[in-house]
């Protein structure tokens, strides 16, 4: 049986991953950036996760990673076709 303080814990670090994968959404979508600033902040979140689940690195890479690179892209484009309308 899970003791009651190892479901807080869990839950906690629930919540924190998903408060750092939408901070992570939200930098990347709100201001401009290059695409090595973009896969930087990618980067970075990836190592904070790790802090948190050290065994986990596999399944960031395929849940989290793309997502996090589809909306860079998309934002990407989006800012070349802003610029190029001036």
């Amino acid at each position: 049986m899970v003791s009651q303080e190892a479901l807080e814990r869990e839950e906690e670090q629930m919540r924190f991953l998903k408060w750092l994968a939408d901070a992570t959404v939200w930098r990347i979508t709100v201001g401009p950036m290059t695409r090595a600033e973009g896969e930087e902040i990618i980067e970075t979140t990836r190592e904070r996760v790790l802090t948190q689940f050290p065994d986990k690195g596999d399944l960031f890479d395929l849940i989290l990673r793309p997502r996090f690179e589809r909306l860079l892209g998309e934002h990407l484009e989006e800012e070349f076709w802003r610029r190029l309308r001036g």
